[in-house]
């Protein structure tokens, strides 16, 4: 009885998720972008379900800001390898960067702040820059490209592409 049990669960978990880990294709590399005329070098992965065929949405997965340099540069894509899974798995092409001055990618940050910074207007807006580079190179990459409408909610925290698009249809 308890083998059957055993069994039965482990089916129902199987059955649960669509996609293991070793049915995925990931690709790490560095996107190169333009920001405010130079190219910059973004470390970056990108991770889809391997029988992914169609376009799909983009769903961009970056970092917050570590608490000191070491943890700056500690930081690399393989970090948020599981969310990235995850995301691919429920029909998304995710992106991983890592932003100016941080993991492998280009530095310094072009705006650095701290609690005596008066205003943070000038980091956002560089981090900003860095996320719309990235999504404008992945979205030159024709398989990869996003019309597709999503019908799940999306996870706070991600940026999706394109601008606009109808995702709670």
């Amino acid at each position: 009885m308890k083998i059957e049990s055993i069994a039965g669960l482990a089916m129902a978990l199987v059955a649960a998720f669509p996609a293991l880990s070793d049915d995925f294709k990931e690709e790490s590399a560095f996107f190169r972008v333009n920001i405010g005329g130079h190219v910059i070098r973004l470390e970056g992965l990108t991770v889809k379900r391997a029988d992914a065929t169609d376009r799909l949405p983009i769903a961009l997965i970056t970092h917050g800001k570590p608490t000191n340099l070491q943890n700056m540069l500690d930081t690399r894509v393989d970090n948020f390898k599981g969310q990235a899974k995850d995301l691919a798995s429920r029909g998304w092409l995710a992106v991983v960067v890592m932003r100016r001055g941080f993991g492998q990618s280009d530095g310094p940050m072009p705006a650095p702040a701290s609690c005596r910074s008066t205003s943070l207007v000038q980091r956002f807006s560089a981090d900003a820059d860095d996320s719309e580079a990235t999504l404008n190179r992945v979205a030159q990459r024709p398989i990869f490209l996003a019309f597709a409408r999503c019908h799940e909610p999306v996870p706070p925290g991600l940026y999706l592409w394109p601008p606009g698009a109808d995702i709670n249809g």
